[in-house]
């Protein structure tokens, strides 16, 4: 295979007997490229559910985790700054769930130009201990931060518990 020397009147021509063509390269870029395209396209939106737009609904949950762990809930032992009440976190849930648009207003999410809902879920490592606040919607940008903290039962034992803070 390669090029042949053939004369004619006009000069020499150059002819190929590889029986490739410019079109047989070029579907074959083409489909190279559909494909590269087909999996960029399919990774992104692999991660897409776990993203959320907005970053400011991600600062408003991480700063509504930190006042409630730290301050409503803590258990006020300097040496442990996430050490939880179990009686002031069960208070809490439900007041979230009782009282809900007077706890928005004392977090701050309920006021003239913002309102913004809240929902809240505590779990151990084997089960969802309690949840509280309003219903997930059906489209838009959630912020999410979950807190891991300690909580001190009344008999004195502790357990590790993740306190998931959504806002939307």
């Amino acid at each position: 295979m390669g090029y042949k020397k053939t004369k004619e009147s006009s000069g020499t021509i150059l002819h190929n007997d590889g029986g490739q063509l410019t079109i047989d390269y070029l579907v074959a870029i083409i489909i190279f490229m559909a494909a590269v395209f087909f999996v960029f396209q399919y990774t992104s939106g692999l991660f897409l559910s776990f993203h959320s737009s907005s970053d400011d609904l991600n600062l408003i949950s991480d700063r509504i985790s930190s006042n409630v762990v730290e301050k409503k809930l803590s258990n006020n032992d300097p040496g442990v700054p996430v050490l939880i009440c179990q009686n002031k976190t069960h208070d809490f849930f439900r007041s979230l769930d009782n009282d809900y648009d007077s706890l928005r207003e004392s977090l701050g999410l309920a006021g003239i130009h913002s309102d913004i809902h809240l929902n809240v879920t505590m779990r151990n490592s084997t089960d969802v201990i309690d949840t509280a606040g309003q219903s997930f919607p059906y489209a838009g940008n959630i912020g999410q931060t979950g807190r891991t903290a300690l909580m001190q039962y009344e008999n004195g034992s502790r357990e590790l518990v993740i306190i998931s803070f959504r806002v939307w």
